[in-house]
């Protein structure tokens, strides 16, 4: 068996080109593009993805003449396939193990748009409560799509933590979570989203969309927490129910429930920002409680040098730290619960 060792963007050269007769190991330890001239033959290319700690690394060559197989070891978030570039080795999964000693880690605007792919698309590996996701870095989203949200299906949402560990997502083109919905537990803290930039059913139709630079409808979730949580600057526009922080807060009571929400916000600031919609705007929270199975509680909040707008029909719907206030806190009975 040969073994290549490629490091610090060393170029991968042999006579003729690399003749994949056995086994060949390439380590993907490399911190730039690499390359090959040629990889051919009919063996097994084994990546040893072990040190591998980009996004993607393409190690360009010709790989033409390759008829034998590739696979990755030692790292289960790791895929390859071959390219008219040469051979592309690719993050597929985010490092951890999604445990609060050792969570998921989100480290480059790739992992947070990894991380929103996979609860969107219903996958249980990051979304199911007990669960621990981390930032690990600042990370800056300006120019990036984010028109879909996490959540956007309130089926397939975030259920877990998601510790910021006191980084910041700056100018988020979007809400860091639409919906709460079918989430069991949802905890976000220690993360700060600086000049978000949040437009969402600005024309209020239909008429039930709750928008927050944070959750947008915080529903049918049993508890959900932010706790030193901030919004320094930038502009959250919505339609009914707008918040700095969270657009909607209820409950559930049909058919298929109750389900009694506490939503708690706690430590958290709104600051220098501008909240705006044709309903209840509020620099926390645009509508606090939306049916009698809702509590929410809100403890050390600060919110500084906010313009809080409603643009509708009624001029009583603006507030400092909440835009209007339903039912709240008191259960009734609802199919025998």
């Amino acid at each position: 068996k040969s073994t290549v060792t490629l490091k610090n963007g060393a170029v991968m050269t042999c006579a003729g080109g690399l003749d994949v007769a056995a086994d060949a190991t390439i380590n993907t330890d490399a911190k730039s593009l690499v390359s090959a001239k040629v990889i051919k033959g009919v063996g097994t290319i084994k990546v040893d993805a072990t040190e591998f700690s980009e996004n993607a690394l393409v190690i360009k060559s010709d790989m033409s003449g390759f008829a034998g197989t590739i696979e990755v070891v030692n790292n289960d978030r790791v895929s390859c396939e071959i390219t008219s570039e040469g051979l592309v080795v690719k993050k597929t999964g985010l490092a951890g193990a999604g445990t609060e000693a050792n969570p998921y880690l989100i480290s480059s605007v790739e992992d947070l748009i990894l991380f929103r792919n996979s609860v969107n698309a219903g996958d249980t590996k990051y979304n199911a409560e007990g669960k621990y996701v981390a930032l690990g870095a600042n990370i800056d989203l300006d120019g990036i799509d984010w028109s879909v949200n996490i959540g956007d299906d309130c089926n397939y949402t975030f259920d877990g933590t998601f510790e910021g560990n006191g980084y910041t997502i700056k100018n988020l083109p979007g809400m860091f979570i639409a919906y709460t919905g079918s989430a069991k537990s949802v905890v976000v803290k220690n993360l700060t989203l600086e000049t978000p930039n949040v437009a969402f059913n600005v024309e209020d139709t239909p008429e039930t969309d709750g928008v927050g630079a944070f959750i947008g409808y915080a529903g049918t979730t049993t508890t959900i927490t932010l706790d030193n949580c901030h919004v320094k600057g930038g502009k959250i526009e919505g339609g009914h129910w707008t918040g700095g922080l969270v657009g909607y807060a209820a409950g559930y009571s049909g058919n298929d429930g109750p389900v009694f929400e506490t939503l708690t916000i706690k430590d958290c600031s709104v600051k220098n920002a501008t909240v705006t919609g044709k309903g209840s705007c509020g620099a926390i929270i645009g509508h606090a409680t939306g049916d009698d199975w809702t509590l929410v509680d809100m403890d050390n909040i600060v919110v500084t040098s906010n313009s809080i707008i409603s643009t509708g029909d009624s001029d009583n719907k603006a507030g400092s730290v909440m835009g209007t206030l339903g039912n709240a806190g008191q259960p009734k009975t609802v199919n025998g619960v």
